[in-house]
């Protein structure tokens, strides 16, 4: 009996760290949304084992900066990212990242990043187009550089192409303009012009939106209507009033609404009509300041779980 018992908890053993802890073995996909605090990163671990991670967080303001020297404030600016993402990729045995999204070029987006790619290898690096007349932040091209010195390939995703990992698809939805039209616009900037990523499994959806606002939000509805539909949409741009318009709320309509924000941050996000937007739509919404990281697990049957870490 003791030998049969044995073996049995050697199967089982077995089987939780082949479902569990062996990435490759996993069907299972999860999308965990990091506290940050004022910024975004997710972490996508995909079936077959591959990751993706979208944004990494970075302080966009470092106090003082004017008083300290740059490599000081390179240090400070990837905070987020060397406190909130790199422990938990660790914590997650995840040593390699296959795809980095970067979905615009603001520092509490990408400047966590600094710290995550000396921490494990990057595969590839998506990026948005920038517009021909503006520039990136020197501090932008210095992190691709430092990607691309590492050996990961920067490039610029198709739209509307699946990338497919067992039962799940992710797909690049917008920007859904390219060219000067964004240089020419006072109004259209690097938040129209995020990366916005759908993950499906099993008849679920998760919509990552990046830093859309009102242009860029009626774009993607405009081509994409319904079927924008999720069950669980990262609010665009921290839950600011310039985004989360009425048709957009409307279009995607999903159960659960993450806001990724810091407390008491210098903008005021989200705005509570933003929040009592997407309520009103029928929308839970969770908070990263006040919820601490959201994760969303993902069956191959459309099995879904939502469940949070108080900070």
């Amino acid at each position: 009996a003791v030998v049969a018992a044995a073996g049995v908890l050697v199967i089982v053993g077995t089987h939780l760290y082949l479902t569990w802890m062996e990435p490759s073995a996993r069907a299972l996909t999860r999308v965990t949304f990091l506290d940050v605090g004022q910024g975004d990163a997710a972490v996508l671990e995909l079936p077959g084992g591959a990751v993706w991670l979208v944004d990494g967080g970075g302080l966009p303001f470092v106090p003082h900066a004017d008083r300290l020297a740059p490599a000081e404030r390179r240090r400070l600016a990837q905070l987020p990212g060397a406190r909130s993402v790199v422990p938990f990729l660790a914590a997650r045995r995840i040593d390699r990242v296959d795809v980095v999204v970067i979905s615009h070029p603001h520092p509490d987006h990408y400047e966590g990043l600094r710290a995550v790619v000396r921490a494990v290898d990057v595969g590839a690096v998506w990026v948005p187009r920038p517009p021909p007349e503006r520039a990136p932040a020197r501090s932008y091209r210095q992190l691709l550089d430092e990607l691309r010195a590492r050996g990961a390939a920067v490039v610029h995703p198709p739209l509307d192409l699946p990338h497919t990992y067992g039962a799940a698809r992710v797909t690049a939805l917008g920007p859904r303009y390219l060219g000067t039209t964004a240089a020419s616009d006072p109004v259209m900037g690097a938040n129209d012009n995020s990366l916005v990523l759908q993950l499906d499994v099993g008849g679920r959806r998760v919509l990552l939106a990046g830093d859309v606002e009102h242009e860029a939000e009626e774009l993607l509805v405009a081509r994409h209507g319904r079927g924008l539909g999720a069950d669980v949409v990262k609010v665009p741009h921290h839950g600011s009033a310039t985004s989360s318009t009425a048709a957009f709320v409307a279009a995607t309509a999903p159960a659960w609404a993450v806001v990724s924000c810091g407390p008491a941050n210098r903008f005021g996000f989200p705005s509570e009509t933003v929040v009592a937007r997407w309520r009103a739509a029928g929308a839970t919404v969770l908070r990263t300041d006040r919820h601490g990281a959201v994760t969303v697990e993902l069956e191959p049957d459309g099995t879904m779980r939502v469940e949070t870490i108080d900070p």
